[in-house]
């Protein structure tokens, strides 16, 4: 996976391409040599030679190691009880059916919201230390958050997340740590009877 970064003439990695000579991507960044400290050598995988400026920025695309959690919405929120939680894990099935992503219910700190597609923030994710930590670090991350009240703008969601299929009767599945995407009662049905891959079931 690729993406887009702003990082210093200094910051420039082999595999880099960078936006002002996409040709070809570097295949050596040389160190500052001290006696020219304004420049540094960029060799491209052409062969072509390029000089950057350690401490002026560059826009370039980078390959990144995907999210463990890619495709996975984190829900943060109150845990501090068995009702807290109760009420989190209804609101986390909420998410899943509107946004169309399985969710995971962060239950502790030890979760890392930038290996989630997107973290949102339960009503009440304030209120206990850990929540209102795993919050701050969602926010000052680079890390898509969404508050509680973005996620009812979203309509239910009545397509099959397995097949595909319209029905009204399309729902989030529980899952050991949350909920799957909206799944119709035949593919439920199909993936406990059958164990199909991609349909995640309550034990």
């Amino acid at each position: 996976m690729f993406a887009q970064l702003t990082v210093l003439g200094s910051e420039i990695a082999p595999g880099d391409v960078l936006k002002r000579y996409p040709s070809s991507p570097v295949a050596v960044a040389e160190d500052v040599d001290p006696s020219y400290p304004n420049s540094r050598t960029l060799r491209m995988a052409n062969g072509a030679w390029y000089f950057c400026s350690p401490a002026q920025e560059y826009v370039v695309l980078r390959e990144v190691d995907e999210p463990a959690n890619a495709g996975v919405v984190l829900v943060v929120g109150n845990t501090s009880s068995p009702v807290a939680l109760a009420d989190l894990t209804a609101f986390a099935c909420d998410v899943a059916d509107r946004l169309r992503f399985p969710t995971v219910v962060a239950t502790g700190r030890d979760y890392d919201p930038t290996q989630y597609e997107a973290v949102v923030l339960a009503d009440g994710w304030s209120e206990t230390f850990e929540s209102a930590a795993l919050g701050c670090e969602a926010t000052l991350a680079d890390v898509c958050t969404l508050w509680a009240d973005d996620v009812y703008e979203h309509p239910v969601n009545t397509t099959c997340g397995h097949c595909g299929e319209q029905g009204p009767e399309a729902a989030p599945v529980r899952s050991v740590d949350g909920w799957t995407t909206s799944v119709c009662p035949g593919c439920v049905a199909a993936a406990r009877r059958e164990a199909l891959p991609g349909v995640l079931v309550a034990a």
